[in-house]
């Protein structure tokens, strides 16, 4: 099987002329991280998605080569709260699973999707490449480990963080801790949203070992899932359902400040236009005030965390979560369209977590800010307007989905 050796060169000539204190050098980006960075789309992790994460166009307005693992649709993986897609390598209709083959020796974008931060130095690549009933490793096979499996026995099997190191990274943007949130979040369980001091523990583990080869670096905190398109406030899904807010919290005995999910919301939907509300709704669907109350106290600890270990290090940190509560308080006008956070609002994929294209461009712009006045560097932002045309978040209109209306 031939490999490519581009990425390889690449590697080598990047990394010997990235030297301590020369300043800001990205000539190998890397993205370490979650299934934010990783570029998740609507269920599952795929091309059409992934080629636009706010790494990606980071690295391409940096102007340097930034090698991906793309997977072919229908991708692997799956999102909190969601049927998980079953591990199927390549799935039915299928033909590589990654879309480029033979794929680049390394991939410089190694964020993935479910990954913890005590995770990302202890999941190690492990054969068979696919792991049935474990779509998490099969992940780091396909992502941190195929040159490895690919290439033979006797080669390092690595963790995340050990993948990164190896490449000698000039720059590295960090971006853990949502997973972990937002699996805590659609399970309605504080009890499993992680705890600030073994947060921080392993995050700064993590960082020490890639701040040892001195590249620079940039934390991006973590947002609220509670400012997403998964948590909807009755106030904003009522003029959708054609209801009023009081008539949606009295047949579906709702209390002040509970919020509803994307499956709540469509079952509102089908009940008013079938002339009955007040029905079930699905296990889990109803966000009560006191659990987001709890929600979004712990990822205000947990970014207060990354902050301080940001600090330790002198890096930056770009406020993700300040960009998502924005969008849920004012909305964002791009292209001539203005975006919100509710469901169907233009701004999020189908699953309410993660932001579409034109969000990532929003944050890749926010981190490009920051290492412009940071690093005192000039490069330009991208054009977020002309990728809002083909935004598949914005395939669908957030007009009334209920037929008649209810008071």
């Amino acid at each position: 099987m031939t490999i490519r050796a581009s990425t390889l060169a690449l590697a080598f000539s990047a990394a010997l002329a990235a030297q301590p204190g020369a300043g800001f050098d990205p000539a190998i980006t890397i993205a370490l991280g979650d299934a934010l960075p990783a570029g998740m789309g609507d269920f599952s992790l795929h091309s059409r998605f992934q080629e636009y994460s706010f790494p990606v166009l980071v690295a391409k307005q940096l102007g340097v080569v930034f090698p991906q693992p793309l997977f072919e649709a229908p991708g692997l993986g799956g999102v909190p709260g969601y049927t998980a897609l079953p591990v199927r390598a390549p799935a039915p209709q299928g033909a590589t699973v990654r879309t480029k083959f033979p794929p680049d020796l390394f991939a410089f974008n190694l964020a993935v999707p479910g990954i913890t931060v005590s995770e990302a130095a202890s999941i190690r690549v492990t054969p068979p490449l696919v792991q049935g009933g474990n779509a998490k490793q099969t992940m780091v096979n396909y992502i941190v480990g195929l040159p490895s499996l690919l290439l033979g026995s006797g080669k390092p099997l690595y963790t995340q963080v050990e993948a990164a190191v190896s490449l000698r990274p000039s720059f590295v943007i960090l971006a853990y801790g949502y997973s972990e949130v937002i699996e805590a979040a659609a399970a309605g369980d504080a009890n499993r949203l992680p705890l600030s001091a073994p947060f921080r523990q392993a995050y700064g583990s993590i960082a020490a070992k890639v701040a040892a080869s001195f590249p620079n670096m940039l934390f991006v905190n973590v947002p609220d899932p509670m400012d997403t398109a998964w948590a909807n406030t009755v106030e904003s899904i009522a003029p959708m359902l054609n209801a009023s807010p009081d008539g949606i919290r009295r047949w579906w005995n709702l209390a002040s400040g509970d919020m509803v999910t994307p499956a709540a919301f469509h079952a509102m939907g089908e009940q008013l236009d079938n002339g009955v509300p007040g029905g079930a709704l699905p296990d889990g669907s109803v966000i009560p005030a006191a659990f987001a109350a709890a929600v979004r106290a712990r990822v205000a600890a947990l970014n207060q965390e990354i902050a301080a270990l940001a600090a330790e290090h002198r890096a930056p940190v770009y406020d993700m979560a300040a960009l998502l509560r924005g969008v849920r308080q004012n909305g964002v006008t791009v292209g001539g369209r203005r975006l919100t956070a509710v469901h169907l609002g233009g701004f999020y994929t189908l699953n309410g977590f993660f932001p579409g294209r034109v969000g990532n461009a929003l944050a890749a712009n926010g981190i490009l800010a920051l290492i412009n006045s940071t690093h005192s560097r000039q490069y330009p932002l991208v054009d977020a307007a002309a990728i809002a045309g083909d935004d598949p978040a914005g395939r669908f209109a957030p007009t009334s989905i209920a037929g008649g209306a209810a008071q």
